[in-house]
């Protein structure tokens, strides 16, 4: 991901996962949570990642990773402010 001044000048790049797709800001702007789908298309027959991505805003740097275990593909990403929790759906395991 690349943070960028007020005339669109680039300013520093962050290295998030393969794929990443949709992002998610901490209730006070101080993380951005963004998912490392690893896949371009949904048609794609591969596991694609099971990771978000962690960035401190300020610091313009990676803060971490979270292992979503044998949940893979994240694909929708929201922040719960009355709990602090990161919510997230996966395509894979499709469970019917």
């Amino acid at each position: 991901m690349g943070f960028y001044d007020a005339e669109g000048t680039p300013v520093k790049e962050v290295s998030v996962g393969r794929h990443p797709h949709e992002m998610v800001f901490s209730s006070d702007g101080r993380y951005l949570f963004y998912y490392d789908n690893g896949v371009l298309l949904m048609t794609e027959k591969t596991t694609g990642r099971n990771t978000i991505s962690i960035v401190d805003v300020a610091k313009q740097e990676k803060a971490g990773v979270v292992d979503l275990g044998p949940h893979r593909r994240p694909h929708g990403i929201d922040f719960d402010a009355a709990t602090g929790h990161v919510l997230v759906t996966t395509e894979l395991p499709a469970r019917y």
